[in-house]
């Protein structure tokens, strides 16, 4: 599949080999780290680099059979990330956690306030 210009669009969810479905596009922070710039006295700048655990923050739509304690307690866990209209894009989170306060909407089915976290995530082209 050619990317051509897209940019975003379809995307598909599978936790520990369970697919799910992501109710809206998911947010990925694909790095391990984050730099920062200040400035010293005289104007020059410094940067410096903290690490941070990449991220995937995502809603689901809820489905029959989901059990968001299960999701929310796993540990070590795979997630894959594919931005489909994106020639595939894939984002692997290996030995991740899903970490977060788990908030479902009723009325809609949507659930909230979950992320997947790993200090391993890769993006696959």
């Amino acid at each position: 599949m050619q990317c051509c210009d897209n940019a975003g669009g379809r995307v598909e969810l599978t936790i520990d080999g369970q697919r799910y479905r992501p109710r809206a596009s998911i947010t990925i922070r694909p790095t391990s780290f984050e730099r920062e710039a200040e400035a010293n006295a005289d104007g020059t700048i410094f940067v410096t680099t903290k690490p941070m655990p990449a991220e995937a923050e995502f809603t689901l739509s809820d489905q029959c059979g989901l059990t968001l304690e299960t999701l929310v307690n796993a540990c070590h866990i795979d997630a894959t990330i594919t931005l489909v209209d994106m020639a595939n894009r894939t984002y692997l989170f290996s030995q991740a956690s899903v970490v977060g306060r788990p908030e479902l909407d009723t009325e809609s089915g949507e659930i909230s306030g979950l992320k997947i976290v790993s200090q391993l995530a890769r993006q696959l082209t």
